[in-house]
């Protein structure tokens, strides 16, 4: 066994959680990890124990002998992590987190950061920067995520820092019986003279909305005039079944019914999110929201 570097709780953390699903796929959907990322982390351990942990086919995943062995004391070393967690971060209030939407980057780094961490979290599903940020200047929201284009305009006596934290692909959401839905993507010269909703008159994301009408313009796509701002899988397919006009959104959005989320190719357009927070301001939970951002980008 290679004892000669430290051994990192969050690799023990995902190798225990393979071992209770003995299932990749759900392992790294609990872990809110690419499954990619999953396999690395898990190979980066038996690399580190000189052991092969699990025996795995296309079929099934089991555990060896020395993952079974293992499976205890990758548990009370958790299980240790845990209680220090408890005790340093006692009397401390949860880090408030606007993470925009659900199945964002955003929420896939918060989910990252509560389960390597074990603080405190609150999540809120604002839906835009624009919502978020007078929130976030008053106190109200600790952390907020968005597209950062040049400086953020606050109030007097205010100062925000931000880092930019990943790209998130960008897709065409059409309704089943539109002529692309049988298609597995679509080409962005194919958006040349397509009429698709961005999403103009979102006053609660202006960011995404300045975004959406560049890339259109880019790719010679035709933006639909401004709408009230829907919110929701069920208001979404409604809003598809009245309207037919493809909308645009990220490639890991919720399900919509009635509908077909297509990828973008050839090139692949990607939102780029940034991790905002009040200049001074220190939270421990900051700290771990900031090293899972690394960690969900990889």
């Amino acid at each position: 066994m290679n004892v000669d570097r430290d051994l990192d709780p969050r690799l023990l953390r995902a190798f225990v959680v393979v071992a209770e699903e003995l299932h990749f796929t759900r392992a790294a959907a609990r872990l809110f990890v690419a499954q990619q990322a999953l396999s690395r982390d898990i190979r980066r351990l038996e690399e580190l124990l000189d052991v092969v942990l699990f025996d795995r086919t296309t079929r099934r995943v089991v555990l060896t002998a020395d993952g079974r062995r293992l499976v205890p004391f990758a548990r009370q070393v958790l299980d240790a992590q845990a209680a220090l967690v408890a005790e340093t971060a006692a009397g401390v209030r949860p880090l408030v987190v606007d993470v925009v939407d659900e199945n964002t980057l955003p929420a896939r780094i918060l989910g990252t950061a509560r389960a390597d961490s074990g603080l405190a979290f609150v999540a809120r599903f604002g839906g835009g920067l624009g919502a978020a940020l007078p929130l976030l200047v008053g106190g109200q929201v600790d952390v907020a995520f968005g597209r950062v284009a040049g400086a953020l305009v606050v109030g007097a006596g205010v100062r925000l820092e931000s880092r930019r934290v990943g790209d998130e692909p960008v897709a065409l959401l059409v309704a089943e019986h539109h002529a692309l839905a049988d298609h597995p993507s679509v080409r962005s010269a194919d958006l040349n003279g397509l009429e698709i909703d961005a999403s103009v008159g979102n006053e609660a994301a202006p960011e995404w909305t300045e975004f959406a009408l560049a890339l259109l313009a880019e790719v010679g796509g035709d933006p639909t005039p401004a709408h009230p701002h829907v919110v929701g899988p069920a208001e979404t397919a409604r809003h598809l079944r009245e309207h037919g006009r493809p909308i645009l959104t990220f490639a890991d959005r919720p399900p919509v019914p009635g509908a077909v989320v297509l990828p973008i190719v050839g090139p692949v357009p990607a939102y780029p999110w940034s991790m905002i927070w009040r200049r001074g301001f220190s939270h421990p939970a900051l700290t771990a929201l900031d090293a899972a951002a690394d960690l969900t980008r990889g």
